[in-house]
């Protein structure tokens, strides 16, 4: 990190080790979360990330490193520091809504107001404020048990802001909603924090929220961070078969480099038979073992009298979803998804047909890597 980074970060781990017993939540992590970023900690369950969440929160004590909140460390157990949760500016919005049912909707956003002590007529005008932020004006003298899931969880959302914390924490806070109600949140929360700028890290095993929320994705795996880039960049340059694997339903397939061409370009030989080219990002060389990722809605198909050149596969199965057609097709042996967008030109099952492979969207990653 440049010295304009470290004057920006909001957020900075630093070598961070937490165990339970023999287990190794997090292991020796680093990493630095900017003014105004939305950083989403990506991973399978018991990678890691919730407790990663945790340990900058100050719910968890790490047994090594450093975790600095606007340039303050706030934990650092060499040198016996820890600063307590309430204490560190930090608001944070969990995967139960944890509102108190006894409380009005102006209650519950209220209480962190109160435990500070603000006066009465700032905390009227903090609350309102921030009902008005997150669509719940009008709302105030409701029962919170009157609730739907989803104003439930604007209300734990406006408890974290009221207070004007420096740091935003999300732990999985859409997974107990419905698909369509998390889908709309999802985007009200992103449009929220662009325009309170607010400096937010988000933990969730949903690529495709990951995916739509983030400025940088941290990817997590047994405790240890395996990739760090903007989605887009993950998305089409997965350093590892497991980040492949996690962030999309890529193909994936074993190969054998034939050829090193001029520039990016190499010749590889599919497990199978299968010969085509593909664009690597990091050095090969030939009989190198490698895998080749291939996304579904990077390819096309054609009716196999309509087109030149590609590979012959066959239509084993098609599955129509409204804006786009996924389907499988049998590639000698090889089981091959394409995903088609629009409702023409649909190519029937147990039709043969030609797929196409873009070299550009066709890459290597290398084995070797984790």
């Amino acid at each position: 990190m440049d010295a304009n980074e470290q004057m920006s970060a909001k957020c900075e781990v630093q070598g961070l080790l937490k165990s339970f017993g023999s287990h190794v939540a997090v292991n020796n992590i680093s990493f630095s979360v900017n003014q105004g970023e939305f950083v989403v900690l990506l991973g399978p369950s018991g990678c890691g990330k919730t407790t990663t969440l945790r340990l900058i929160a100050g719910l968890e004590k790490p047994d090594d490193g450093t975790i600095a909140l606007n340039g303050a460390t706030v934990s650092a157990p060499t040198r016996h520091l820890f600063v307590p949760p309430q204490r560190r500016d930090i608001g944070m919005v969990f995967q139960s809504y944890a509102i108190w049912p006894h409380m009005t909707v102006f209650e519950n956003v209220a209480y962190p107001l109160r435990v500070r002590r603000i006066g009465q007529a700032d905390l009227r005008e903090k609350v309102a404020r921030v009902l008005d932020l997150v669509g719940l004006a009008g709302q105030a003298t409701r029962s919170a048990t009157a609730l739907s899931g989803g104003q439930m969880q604007r209300v734990a959302l406006a408890r974290a802001l009221v207070f004007d914390p420096a740091l935003l924490l999300f732990d999985e806070p859409l997974s107990n909603l419905d698909l369509k109600l998390r889908e709309g949140l999802r985007i009200e929360l992103k449009n929220l924090q662009r325009r309170t700028g607010l400096t937010s890290i988000y933990v969730t095993h949903d690529q495709e929220e990951a995916v739509e929320l983030a400025d940088r994705i941290i990817i997590m795996d047994h405790g240890e961070i395996i990739q760090i880039g903007a989605p887009l960049d993950i998305y089409i340059r997965p350093k590892t078969r497991f980040v492949a694997e996690f962030i999309s339903s890529a193909n994936i397939f074993e190969a054998t480099v034939l050829d090193v061409l001029d520039g990016s370009l190499c010749r590889l030989g599919i497990d199978g038979g299968h010969e085509l080219h593909a664009t690597r990002e990091e050095p090969v060389s030939v009989g190198d073992r490698v895998d080749v990722v291939i996304h579904p809605e990077d390819c096309t198909l054609a009716a196999s009298d309509a087109s030149t050149g590609g590979h012959k596969v066959r239509i084993v199965h098609r599955q129509f979803q409204g804006t786009s057609t996924r389907y499988t097709t049998d590639w000698a042996g090889l089981a091959f998804r394409v995903v088609a967008l629009g409702t023409r030109d649909l190519i029937g099952e147990g039709s043969d047909a030609v797929l196409h492979l873009p070299v550009e969207s066709t890459r290597i990653v290398p084995r070797q890597a984790r």
